[in-house]
C-alpha cells in the first residue's frame, strides 16, 4: 500500500481559479474571482446560446447596467454607455445608463430589448455604432443606437402602473402590464401591450421607429389587450381572487404562438377554477377608410407592421374583422389599412378542468403558479410546452404536447384557434409528407386538441414529469430546452441537498410521442447556486450564472473541455492519469457507475482500466443521509496497491479516500485492461474486470466468495466494504474480452468469439467452479464469413442484442437470456436495421434509470446503435424503441425502428455523420462523436451530425475508447490514451 502525495499539484491549486469553468471577464478585475462588482438580475442566452445579456438588479452598473457577451470573446462588453442614439437622435443621454434592469429579452440572437426599472419605458438596442477615438484616447467609441418607448400603455391607453412581464421574439415584444395607478396585476385596466420595431421607410433608410400598437386591433391608438381577473383565457367560472407580480412569456417560432404564465388564485365562488397559461397571437383587423394624407400615413405603419410581420399576420378568415368608417353622401377615393390584433386565447376550453390538469385546475380558493414557460420540438417532429409549477414543497417541470396544425409544407395555419393549444392525450400523431411524386417526411403533428373531460393530463401521468417526478434538489431558479432534453438551475438547494444545474431526457414510443423521461441527472459538474443557466449548444458548453445569495449574483462561468478544476476533479484527473499513463498506453476502459447500480450503497465511482492497473475513484457519496457528488481533494488519502492485493481495510481510522489503485498480481496477467463491471447477488457485491488475456475478479480472503457484503450496506463511503487481503483472482479462460455485462444474477462476457453468461449465485469463483452458458458463437450468427467476430452486446432483463461484423442479432421470439440451455436455445434472430450499410460497433442504450441494463425495465427505452464502415468513408446513427419486457415477452414488437422515415413508409437512420466515427456518446443534449487517429489528424471530439463541431482537438492519441457522461458528478468526459478529459 502507498498513499499518493503531490506538493507540486498543491502549490498549483494554491493559485488556480475558482471553478474548473473559465470566468468570464465583466467590469472588475479577475483577480475577485467575481465578473461584475454588481449583482445581475436578468439574463437571456440566444436560442444557440452564442451572446449572453445581462441586466443590473438595480442602480449603479453605470455602462454595464445592460451588458453582452460573445462566445468568441473573452469579456462582457457594455451596451449602457453614457451616451447614445436615441431614436435616432445623435449624442443624448443614454436612458438605460447606469439604470436596473428588471425585464430583458432578445427579438433574435444579438438585439435586446428591457425595460429599466421605471417599468414603465422600452428600449430596444439595435445595434453599436462604432467611431474613432476621441482626442487623447486610443480607445475606439461605442454608441448604441438605442429605439425606445418612453410610456407604455394600459389597456384604456394611460401609462401603465408598470411592468410585470416581457417576452420578444423577431420585431415584436409583449408585455403584462398594470392598470394605471393599480399596484397589482389584473386588476383595473391590466393587460397586454403590443410593441414592435419597424424600419422608419425608404427615405430614412437604415431608421427605425420602436413604438406601441394597438393590442385591440384600433388605429391611433395606443391601448393593450385587456387581460383581468375576469378574463376567460385565465378565469373559470367566476373572476379570480388574484393575480401574481410576475408573468412569464415565452414566443414558440414553429407553433407561432406566445405562451405567457401567471400566478393567480381562484375565485371562492361555487365551480370556479384557474387556467394559469394562455396564448397569444397576432392576427388583423381590415379598414376601409377615405383616402387622406392622415389614413395614407396609418396605412403605411400598418403596412411596415405587417412587412415585419409577415408570417404572425398570416391569418384564415375566422379570425379577420372588417369595419367599414361612414363615409360622406358624395363618393370618395377610399383605401384599405389593416392593423394588427393581438389575440389572447385560452389554452384549452373549461371544459377540460375537472379537477388538476397541470396547467388548470377546477376549485375555490385554488393557487396555480406556472413560473417559468419554455418550449420543444422534439428530434422526432413533435411539440411540446414545458412549464415548471411551483407547490409546496420540490417543484415539478411538465411537458404538454400541443396541437400544430401547420398541415403542409409552406406552414400555412389550418386552423388558428386550435393551434398551440393543448392536445388530446394519447393521441397518435399525424405525419404529413410532402405532396410531390416523392412523398417526403415534413413532420409529425398533434392534430386533436384537447376539448373535453378526461382528454388533458394529470399531474401523475408519467408522460408528461420531466425527470419523472419532481425535482428534490431544490428551489428551480430557471430552465431552458435544447433537443430533446430539459435543464433546471437550482440556487436554493433543499435541505441535504446540493445545488447546481440537472436535466432530463425524453423518451419516445414508436409514433415519436414522448411516453417517459428519464429521472433527473446532475450536469456542468458544479454544486455553486446557479441562478441563470444556458448552453453554448455548438461547443456543448453551458453558462452558469453563481453568487452567495440572490443580492449578489455577480459571477458568470463557462464550461471548458480540458482537465478539470483544482477545486472541481482536476486532481481526480491527475490521479487516474498518473496511474495509466500515456506512455503505458493509458486509459483503456472507462466506466461509470452511477448511485443508482445494483450492489453500490450510496455510493458511486467510475473504474478506469489500462496495462497491469484499475484505478476506482467515488464520485458521489452519501453524506447525512443525501447523496451528493465529491469535488476538490482527491488526492489526499488516495491509496494504491500492488501485486493485486489489498493490504489494509478501508477506511483507515481517520481518512476518507476517494481514489484507490490496484496493480500488479493476477492484473498483470490480463494484458490491456479494457472492461469492467460491479455486480450483485442477494447479498455478495463483486468487481469483475476483462482484457485480451482474461477475466479477474476481485474476491475478500475468507471464502465467502465476495468482494463486499451488501448485507452490511457495503461498498461505501471511503471505500467501506475493501478488507485487507482482497485480491484479484482469475475467472475461466477467456481471451479478447470486449465487454462485461452485470444484469440480474448473472455476468455476461463478451469476447470477439462468444457471449457467456455466468451464475453469480451457483458460481464459486474461489474454487474456480463456474456455472456457464455460452449463448452465441460469432461463427454460428455469422456463417458467411471465415473470419467473424462479435462486436458489442446489450443484455436487459430477458432481451440481448450482439452485433457482429455480419450484422446485428437480437434473441429469439419468447425467449429469456437468463434461461435459456445453449446457443440454439436462444434462437438468435437478425435485427436489419433500415438503410444502414455498415456493422453496428456500439449500443448506446438510454433508459428512465440512467442504466443501460434497465432500457427493457421501465415505461419505454430508447436505443441507438453506431454503425461506422472503418475504412472511413462514413457512419451513420440509427434508433429504435425498446418496449417493456418485464411485462411482456420477447416478440416482434420489444424493438421497433419507426422513429425515422425520409420517406412514407421507407425507413431509415437518424443521422449521418461526414466520416468514419469510432464512438458515440450523450452529454446531455450534446450528441458526442469522436474520430480516431488517421495518417493525417489525430484523435478529434465532435458534436453533431453532417456538419460537426470540433469540441477537442489533437488529443494526442491513437484511439479513444469511451465517451459520455459521469452521471453523479454531472461532467461529460472523453477517456484514451491521452487519459481523461472532462466538461466541466
Amino acid at each position: 500500500m502507498r498513499y499518493v502525495s503531490w506538493i507540486l499539484v498543491f502549490t498549483l491549486m494554491e493559485c488556480s481559479d475558482i471553478f474548473a469553468a473559465r470566468l468570464i471577464e465583466g467590469n472588475v478585475d479577475t483577480a475577485t474571482n467575481t465578473t461584475f462588482n454588481f449583482s445581475i438580475g436578468v439574463q437571456k442566452s440566444g436560442t444557440l446560446g452564442q451572446n449572453v445579456f445581462i441586466g443590473a438588479q438595480a442602480p449603479g452598473a453605470q455602462e454595464y447596467a445592460l451588458a453582452y457577451y460573445l462566445s468568441s470573446g473573452t469579456s462582457f462588453m457594455p451596451l449602457a454607455q453614457m451616451s447614445a442614439q436615441l431614436n435616432g437622435q445623435k449624442d443624448v443621454p443614454n436612458p438605460l445608463f447606469n439604470r436596473g434592469i428588471p425585464f430583458l429579452g432578445l427579438l433574435d440572437q444579438d438585439r435586446p430589448v428591457v425595460v429599466p426599472d421605471d417599468l414603465i419605458s422600452a428600449y430596444v438596442v439595435q445595434q453599436t455604432i462604432t467611431l474613432p477615438p476621441l482626442p487623447d484616447s486610443q480607445e475606439m467609441q461605442v454608441i448604441p443606437e438605442v429605439y425606445g418607448v418612453s410610456e407604455i400603455k394600459d389597456a384604456q391607453g394611460a401609462t401603465t402602473g408598470g411592468v410585470v412581464g416581457l417576452g420578444a421574439h423577431g420585431a415584436v415584444v409583449l408585455t403584462a402590464v398594470k392598470g394605471a395607478g393599480e399596484t397589482t396585476f389584473g386588476t383595473g385596466n391590466s393587460g397586454i401591450a403590443l410593441l414592435e420595431i419597424f424600419s422608419s421607410g425608404a427615405q430614412n433608410a437604415g431608421s427605425y421607429t420602436f413604438a406601441q400598437l394597438d393590442g385591440q386591433g384600433g388605429l391611433g391608438q395606443q391601448r393593450a389587450q385587456v387581460l383581468n381577473l375576469s378574463s376567460s383565457q385565465l378565469a373559470i367560472g367566476s373572476p379570480l381572487g388574484s393575480l401574481g407580480t410576475i408573468v412569464d412569456i415565452h414566443f414558440d417560432p414553429d407553433l407561432i404562438r406566445w405562451y405567457i404564465a401567471v400566478d393567480g388564485v381562484s375565485g371562492a365562488t361555487a365551480g370556479s377554477g384557474i387556467k394559469s397559461l394562455f396564448i397569444a397571437y397576432l392576427s388583423q383587423v381590415t379598414y376601409q377608410l377615405p383616402l387622406t394624407q392622415q389614413n395614407q400615413t396609418l396605412a403605411q405603419a400598418a403596412f411596415e407592421s405587417a412587412e415585419q410581420e409577415n408570417i404572425d399576420l398570416e391569418v384564415t378568415s375566422d379570425q379577420e374583422s372588417t369595419k367599414e368608417i361612414e363615409c360622406p353622401v358624395e363618393p370618395v377615393e377610399t383605401q384599405t389599412i389593416v392593423a394588427p390584433l393581438l389575440v389572447l386565447a385560452p389554452i384549452a376550453p373549461d371544459a377540460i378542468f375537472t379537477d388538476d390538469q397541470i396547467v388548470g385546475i377546477l376549485g375555490t380558493d385554488q393557487r396555480l403558479n406556472i413560473s417559468r414557460v419554455r418550449s420543444m420540438v422534439t428530434s422526432t417532429s413533435l411539440n411540446y410546452v414545458i412549464i415548471v409549477r411551483d407547490v409546496p414543497g420540490p417543484q415539478s417541470i411538465f411537458a404538454l404536447p400541443v396541437v400544430n396544425n401547420r398541415t403542409n409544407v409552406k406552414g400555412a395555419i389550418s386552423n388558428q384557434l386550435e393551434q398551440g393549444t393543448l392536445a388530446a392525450r394519447d393521441q397518435t400523431p399525424t405525419i404529413i409528407y410532402s405532396q410531390g411524386e416523392i412523398p417526403f417526411f415534413f413532420r409529425r403533428e398533434f392534430l386533436t386538441p384537447a376539448t373535453q373531460a378526461g382528454q388533458a393530463y394529470i399531474p401523475t401521468d408519467t408522460q408528461v414529469q420531466v425527470g419523472g417526478g419532481p425535482l428534490l434538489a431544490g428551489s428551480i431558479s430557471d430552465i431552458f430546452v435544447v433537443n430533446d432534453v430539459v435543464y433546471a438551475s437550482v440556487a436554493q438547494a433543499a435541505p441535504g441537498q446540493q445545488p447546481g444545474l440537472f436535466y432530463s431526457r425524453a423518451l419516445f414510443d414508436s409514433t415519436g410521442a414522448i411516453v417517459a423521461w428519464t429521472t433527473w441527472q446532475r450536469i456542468g459538474g458544479t454544486v455553486l447556486p446557479l441562478y441563470f443557466a444556458s448552453a453554448q449548444i455548438g461547443q456543448d458548453q453551458f453558462y452558469l450564472t453563481t453568487g452567495s445569495s440572490a443580492a449578489s449574483v455577480n459571477t458568470v462561468l463557462q464550461t471548458q473541455w480540458g482537465p478539470g478544476s483544482s477545486t472541481g476533479r482536476a486532481n481526480l484527473i491527475e490521479v487516474i492519469n498518473s496511474q495509466l499513463p500515456f506512455d503505458q498506453g493509458g486509459i483503456a476502459g472507462f466506466y461509470d457507475f452511477p448511485v443508482t447500480t445494483p450492489g453500490l450503497s450510496g455510493i458511486s465511482l467510475t473504474v478506469s482500466t489500462g496495462i497491469n492497473a484499475v484505478v476506482l475513484a467515488l464520485t458521489g457519496e452519501t453524506i447525512n443521509g443525501s447523496f451528493v457528488p465529491v469535488q476538490g481533494d482527491f488526492y489526499t488519502d488516495s491509496l494504491i496497491f500492488e501485486n493485486g492485493i489489498i493490504t489494509q481495510t478501508l477506511p483507515l481510522p481517520g481518512t476518507d479516500p476517494h481514489v484507490v489503485t490496484i496493480k500488479g498480481g493476477v492484473l498483470g496477467t490480463l494484458g490491456i485492461i479494457t472492461a469492467a463491471e460491479v455486480a450483485r447477488t442477494q447479498d455478495r457485491g463483486f468487481l469483475f474486470v476483462g482484457g485480451i488475456n482474461g477475466v479477474a475478479v476481485l474476491l475478500r480472503p475468507d471464502g465467502s466468495d465476495r468482494t463486499w457484503d451488501i448485507s452490511a450496506g457495503e461498498l461505501g463511503n471511503g471505500f467501506t466494504g475493501l478488507v485487507t487481503g482482497t485480491q484479484f483472482v482469475s475467472v475461466g479462460n477467456y481471451t479478447f474480452v470486449r465487454s462485461l455485462i452485470a444484469d440480474d444474477n448473472y455476468l455476461y462476457v463478451l469476447t470477439d468469439q462468444q457471449l457467456d453468461r455466468i451464475d453469480l449465485t451457483a458460481s464459486n469463483f474461489q474454487a474456480g467452479a463456474l456455472v456457464v452458458t455460452t449463448l452465441a458463437r460469432a461463427q454460428e450468427l455469422v456463417q458467411c464469413s471465415t473470419t467473424p467476430s462479435l462486436l458489442s452486446a446489450l443484455v436487459s432483463e430477458k432481451l440481448a442484442l450482439v452485433s457482429t461484423s455480419g450484422g446485428v442479432f437480437h434473441i429469439g421470439y419468447g425467449k429469456d437470456v437468463r434461461t435459456v440451455t445453449d446457443s440454439v436455445d436462444a434462437s438468435w434472430q437478425p435485427l436489419i436495421l433500415p438503410a444502414v450499410a455498415y456493422p453496428t460497433i456500439q449500443f448506446i442504450p438510454v433508459s428512465i434509470t440512467g442504466r443501460a441494463q434497465d432500457v427493457s425495465r421501465g415505461t419505454i427505452g430508447n436505443l441507438y446503435f453506431l454503425n461506422t464502415y472503418r475504412g472511413g468513408f462514413g457512419s451513420t446513427l440509427s434508433r429504435a424503441v425498446i418496449n417493456n419486457t418485464v411485462v411482456a415477452p420477447v416478440s416482434p414488437t420489444t424493438i421497433e425502428q419507426r422513429l425515422d422515415e425520409p420517406i412514407q413508409n421507407i425507413y431509415a437512420y437518424f443521422g449521418q455523420f461526414p466520416a468514419a466515427r469510432d464512438l458515440f456518446g450523450f452529454d446531455s443534449a450534446a450528441y458526442l462523436n469522436t474520430r480516431n487517429k488517421t495518417v493525417v489528424a489525430p484523435v478529434r471530439l465532435f458534436n453533431g451530425f453532417r456538419s460537426p463541431t470540433f469540441v477537442l482537438d489533437n488529443l494526442r492519441s491513437t484511439q479513444a475508447v469511451s465517451v459520455g457522461t459521469i452521471a453523479s458528478a454531472g461532467l461529460g468526459y472523453i477517456a484514451g490514451q491521452f487519459g481523461l478529459m472532462v466538461n466541466e
